[in-house]
């Protein structure tokens, strides 16, 4: 049976200080147009179910509009179910509830307990349990206690947190995934983190972060899209053959790039310009990519005074290629 694992898509944000007017309204709509590009392709590949791992929205006072916009593009592929646990920035019931809006018959939205379905593909040969909670510092540990699984069956886990050995601090949603190795989930599908990572939970199973569907920010580099899963939900088979297995599918409309120069040795504005163009094209960034420059000026054999470069010139100086390119010293 096949599944998208997916998370933080952020659609509604705002990217006007970043872009200006005209590039933000862009990429706002091109974000919804890569959700609606999943959800096609879902249809086209015979995916049964969505897993949405929180920040579907990227604010929790969402626009009427696209909110009615999203739950129409997901009542209309009755075929694939789509299972949502709310991240720190949304809160899909709470929108539903404040707006007065039916949510489709395809779309579950789990609460603050574990609840669990019974997904089973459409010819009924195939049976996956997915399970899922919305996770919060008051819940936290009584989740943790109560995940009861039944091992005959395939078990995906769906949540949103940090996984608690990279916390900063008690205040945010935490994963323990110590207290889950032991319970029989063959794949914890989470979300927070804009990158895509992935570990073992126990014998069979692992934990794994979609990442973003599309990077928004020179904070989320790289390749983005989701993760394709196919699941072995056979009920015969014995928990250790079960499997769960993953493929990320890259599927963002356009990447961003950091691009670090190293300025040793560098004595000119010209031959500054030559080397930031070098390893541009070293990165393989295409026209519609995004692209930072940053220029190291930590060398201590840097002979070039970067206080006298017009960096809106040298932006000018690299043209128009991208869709939108930025540089800054560091």
């Amino acid at each position: 049976m096949k599944l998208i694992h997916t998370s933080d898509l952020h659609l509604g944000a705002d990217l006007h200080e970043m872009l200006g007017e005209r590039k933000g309204d862009i990429r706002r709509g091109e974000l919804e147009e890569t959700f609606d590009r999943m959800v096609d392709y879902a249809r086209q590949n015979g995916v049964r179910g969505i897993l949405i791992a929180g920040d579907l929205f990227d604010g929790r006072d969402v626009d009427k509009d696209l909110l009615k916009r999203i739950l129409t593009k997901i009542g209309d592929i009755p075929e694939v179910v789509f299972f949502y646990v709310h991240g720190i920035h949304d809160d899909l019931a709470n929108n539903l509830e404040e707006q007065k809006i039916k949510a489709p018959e395809n779309l579950y939205l789990f609460g603050n307990e574990w609840e669990s379905v019974e997904l089973s593909s459409l010819d009924g040969e195939q049976i996956v349990i997915v399970t899922g909670a919305n996770i919060t510092m008051e819940n936290r540990q009584k989740l943790y206690d109560s995940l009861s699984l039944y091992p005959v069956y395939t078990n995906i886990v769906l949540m949103n947190g940090q996984l608690e050995r990279f916390a900063e601090d008690g205040k945010r949603k935490l994963i323990d995934i110590a207290s889950l190795r032991y319970k029989t989930i063959n794949y914890l599908a989470l979300g927070y983190e804009h990158e895509y990572g992935h570990g073992p939970l126990q014998n069979v199973g692992e934990f794994c972060y979609s990442g973003c569907l599309e990077g928004k920010d020179f904070s989320e580099c790289g390749e983005k899209g989701f993760v394709l899963l196919e699941a072995d939900g056979t009920t015969k088979m014995m928990e250790k053959n079960r499997r769960v297995t993953k493929k990320f599918i890259p599927f963002a409309h356009r990447k961003c790039y950091e691009i670090v120069v190293d300025l040793s040795y560098v004595s000119t504005y010209q031959r500054m310009m030559e080397k930031i163009r070098d390893q541009v094209m070293q990165e393989n960034c295409k026209k519609q990519d995004l692209v930072r420059v940053v220029l190291d000026s930590s060398s201590k054999y840097l002979s070039l005074d970067l206080s006298g470069v017009d960096l809106d010139e040298a932006k000018k100086d690299m043209g128009s290629g991208f869709f939108h390119i930025e540089m800054a010293v560091r």
